[in-house]
């Protein structure tokens, strides 16, 4: 049975109830990061285990630029985090992304509030970006945005420009040239593209789950699939990524040697390809009651956002491995 939803309670973190923890992401110092949509709220986590709001007010409004925690971010469906310490926001509500300083100050980093399209070669807080559904942060800080509404993913670079990366409109992905090629399947969907993760060597990995894939763009612009089969969903199992099946891809991670971790969140497992192509299962309950929907990997430990109990789960990336 599914726990009770609720708002934070600043103080004990396993105390504290969440509402829809959608996203995680983890800073250089341990801190956990929330997205919590149902509260309208990014919450953090200290490695002591103390839980605070960083951003939102509770409320499902417009932001206002100022402290952060004093202004309503509309629906944050996704978090990242820099080395600098800064914090990203993708509120698809309000079609932006949101950016809080260390100090707590809250700017519209990416977007125009309430302006749908797809988003135009130049400054990035100048264009709309459409509904922003998820954000992560390079190795060189450079920020990705998948948009929902344009089938696109973005990138701002550190100057605040931005440029495309991949996606260009709705259909079935293709090998090829990254900005040449439709993602999301069929017309009439929407919220296809529900994760990003970008290695420690820039490529960029984007979970296409309308089309239950997940596609790698290289360095150089290329677009290959790296799990799953277009278009058919069903049970993975394990052996050569490209020949298994999965259901719906949404958060992913990379750690440091190069695997990718994939969060199939009605699937009800988390799947692990290895940089040769071989994919294992490496976290499921085993109930059909886990629904892992976002992943962050730091310190040899991954933190799953898991939406059927609303909660925060952590794993060993050893044992993860076995």
């Amino acid at each position: 049975m599914k726990l009770l939803q609720g708002p934070m309670t600043p103080g004990c973190a396993t105390r504290s109830q969440l509402g829809s923890p959608d996203a995680v992401a983890v800073d250089r110092h341990g801190d956990l990061y929330i997205a919590d949509s149902w509260s309208a709220t990014v919450d953090k986590v200290t490695p002591a285990g103390v839980i605070s709001v960083i951003a939102g007010n509770g409320g499902s409004g417009v932001p206002v630029p100022g402290p952060a925690t004093k202004t309503a971010i509309g629906y944050p469906g996704s978090v990242a985090v820099d080395r600098a310490g800064n914090v990203y926001i993708a509120d698809s509500q309000n079609n932006v992304v949101e950016k809080v300083t260390p100090s707590g100050r809250l700017s519209i980093f990416a977007g125009e509030v309430g302006v749908n399209g797809p988003g135009r070669i130049g400054p990035a807080d100048k264009t709309s970006i459409g509904g922003p559904d998820w954000v992560a942060v390079g190795p060189n800080g450079d920020v990705y945005i998948a948009n929902g509404e344009g089938m696109q993913v973005i990138k701002v670079n550190r100057r605040g420009q931005l440029s495309l990366v991949a996606g260009s409109g709705l259909g079935s992905p293709r090998p090829g040239p990254a900005t040449s090629t439709p993602l999301g399947g069929r017309a009439g969907q929407v919220g296809c593209l529900s994760g990003l993760a970008v290695s420690g060597s820039g490529d960029v990995y984007i979970a296409d789950q309308c089309v239950h894939v997940v596609e790698r763009v290289s360095q150089a612009g290329m677009l290959s699939i790296v799990a799953g089969r277009v278009g058919q969903n069903g049970k993975p199992t394990a052996g050569p990524a490209t020949s298994t099946r999965l259901v719906t891809p949404q958060g992913l991670a990379v750690d440091g040697a190069g695997n990718l971790y994939i969060a199939d969140t009605w699937g009800g497992v988390i799947e692990r390809v290895t940089p040769t192509g071989a994919l294992s299962l490496v976290g499921t309950a085993g109930d059909n009651h886990f629904q892992p929907a976002a992943l962050a990997i730091a310190h040899g430990q991954m933190f799953v956002a898991d939406q059927e109990y609303a909660v925060i789960e952590r794993l060993s990336l050893r044992a993860a491995a076995r």
